[in-house]
């Protein structure tokens, strides 16, 4: 193919985390979790954390285990983007929310010794 052939990438915003940027296919679950955290926690005024549990529980189809991957889908954000204030407020939120459902912190560390929080 001739140079003048080659059709340049489009350019991406760096600052757009690439699972965030908009894509042709399906955005899985978590991922609509942590966008959703995202917006609920830098819109301003503070929702009642009821509220806010049962929106990111709708997001992720009432399943808990999703929001713990948004939770951890944010964090790598945030480790690629330590400035970013919008991911740290998210992270913040879905800890509060996770906590509030009373999912355990560490169930899906493999790290941790899983039946010491299953007993």
């Amino acid at each position: 193919m001739p140079p003048s052939d080659v059709i340049p990438p489009a350019p991406v915003d760096a600052a757009v985390p690439s699972w965030f940027a908009p894509r042709g296919g399906r955005e899985e679950r978590a991922q609509r979790v942590a966008r959703r955290s995202v917006d609920l926690a830098t819109r301003p005024g503070g929702d009642e954390i009821g509220e806010v549990a049962l929106e990111l529980m709708r997001a992720g189809n009432h399943d808990p285990t999703t929001l713990q991957h948004a939770l951890t889908l944010c964090r790598s954000l945030s480790r690629d983007d330590p400035a970013d204030q919008g991911l740290k407020r998210a992270i913040r939120l879905l800890q509060r929310v996770t906590t509030f459902l009373g999912v355990p912190p560490h169930l899906f560390d493999a790290r941790k010794d899983v039946t010491a929080v299953v007993r």
